[in-house]
């Protein structure tokens, strides 16, 4: 039979587990985060997820840009480009690195898309990002 410093010591170590569990699951909602970024074409949910530094490739734009003028460029892209449809063809990642490849359909063109999240003090951001026309 177990006694109470048995149960507390469980008790504790499933807590544990418990909050970290949840710690984890939000270190990996970004990437689903900026994947409904672009499905919707949500330039503001998208500049949610930057780093305060971003190495950016856009049509006509290629620079590493604050957040700031990030989030402008990125909100100009799509009130131009209205979002079509977008799919991701390849992810993956290692370490404190995750990346993603993906389709960007659009009303004018179609884009390849590529990020890369890194983690900055626990939390993923873009770092990169790269939206060029096929």
């Amino acid at each position: 039979m177990l006694g109470i410093r048995s149960y507390k010591k469980i008790f504790a170590v499933f807590v544990t587990v418990f909050i970290f569990s949840f710690y984890l699951l939000a270190q990996t909602a970004v990437m689903p985060s900026v994947i409904r970024a672009f499905e919707k074409g949500n330039s503001d949910l998208l500049s949610q997820n930057l780093n305060t530094q971003v190495e950016m490739v856009l049509p006509n734009h290629e620079d590493i840009y604050s957040k700031s003028q990030a989030s402008i460029l990125l909100r100009q892209f799509f009130d131009n480009n209205k979002v079509v449809s977008f799919k991701i063809v390849h992810q993956g990642g290692r370490d404190h690195t995750k990346y993603a490849i993906g389709k960007l359909e659009t009303e004018k063109s179609n884009y390849r898309v590529y990020f890369m999240l890194k983690s900055s003090a626990g939390k993923y951001k873009v770092h990169l990002l790269k939206i060029e026309e096929e």
